[in-house]
């Protein structure tokens, strides 16, 4: 798991672009509204309802879902075997059943549609980032939860792509459902999940894939950048701690996050080649004025007068 931490994903092949544009359109279809439901016209008047768990009708309105997903409620559903409505035993069992998968996050209490059938209402897990198994990609939401389904490249939500967190451990042998993750792991997906919360859905397009190495986050110091986030293109960007490690002095994070936010800025003029006319190699957030390198760094007499300008201080 060490090579994530090395270079940023590489672009995919021509068909797996293609294939991944096809995967978002799929999730695009599916954005209607947050809920599942299990309907069946399967009534017995003589006593009361029976509801055929192989007959289900799913919407879903999640920001993200795996396409994997809805085989995996209808298998689970469809192993229950009939359910009467009105015994609340076989009821639990169904949301007990649900609720096992990794990607379901809460089940609101069934409620029976007479004479139709029964509406489950399911919250699914948001991912927040995602971590490499070999060479596929595998989604982890924001409580840790390993969630199932593989992707031969970073898969995409609806803003940008999920950043690959580099483990720290191996992760081969993982199961979905919850992990006990390692402190770069953990502190990767706080880094992450402030990613989301904080930049603006352009800026989270415009980065494109990226890797996230937190190794190091909680041992920063001034001359240890601790969390680097790897960018295409060879970009690097020096994020010092983790939000969750709250070490007093630290910048927050939603403050890095609008240190970045003004360098992909930079980015946006380009030259006739499509080239950007200021491009960078390095931006350092850790500090109230970010610090951000040009590619080839910097002129010579720029370095002699920063040096300077670090002993004065």
């Amino acid at each position: 798991m060490d090579s994530p931490a090395l270079t940023a994903p590489a672009q995919p092949s021509a068909n797996l672009t293609r294939a991944l544009l096809r995967v978002s359109a799929v999730l695009a279809v599916v954005i209607v509204i947050w809920f599942v439901y299990a309907l069946s016209e399967d009534v017995d008047t003589h006593a009361f309802a029976r509801v055929d768990t192989s007959r289900v009708r799913l919407l879903s309105g999640a920001t993200w879902t795996d396409p994997r997903w809805e085989a995996e409620l209808r298998t689970k559903l469809a192993a229950l075997g009939p359910i009467a409505t009105e015994d609340d035993e076989a009821l639990e069992r169904a949301v007990r059943a649900l609720s096992g998968l990794s990607f379901v996050a809460e089940i609101a209490t069934p409620q029976v549609i007479w004479p139709d059938g029964l509406r489950l209402d399911v919250r699914f897990r948001t991912p927040i980032a995602c971590v490499q198994v070999g060479a596929e990609y595998q989604a982890v939401a924001s409580d840790g939860y390993l969630l199932s389904g593989r992707w031969p490249a970073p898969p995409e939500r609806r803003e940008g792509y999920l950043p690959v967190v580099v483990v720290g451990a191996s992760v081969e042998r993982l199961h979905p459902g919850p992990v006990e993750w390692p402190d770069a792991a953990v502190d990767g997906f706080a880094v992450a999940q402030s990613m989301w919360e904080s930049l603006e859905p352009r800026s989270l397009g415009e980065l494109g894939r990226i890797v996230i190495d937190a190794r190091e986050s909680r041992t920063a110091t001034v001359d240890n950048g601790g969390t680097a986030l790897l960018l295409e293109q060879g970009r690097r960007v020096l994020f010092g701690r983790a939000p969750n490690t709250d070490e007093p002095g630290e910048l927050p994070a939603a403050d890095k996050w609008r240190g970045l936010d003004r360098a992909l800025r930079y980015l946006e003029s380009v030259d006739d080649a499509g080239t950007p006319k200021f491009d960078w190699e390095l931006v350092d957030l850790r500090w109230d004025r970010p610090e951000v390198v040009p590619r080839g760094g910097f002129p010579k007499e720029d370095a002699r007068s920063k040096a300077g300008a670090k002993k004065k201080d």
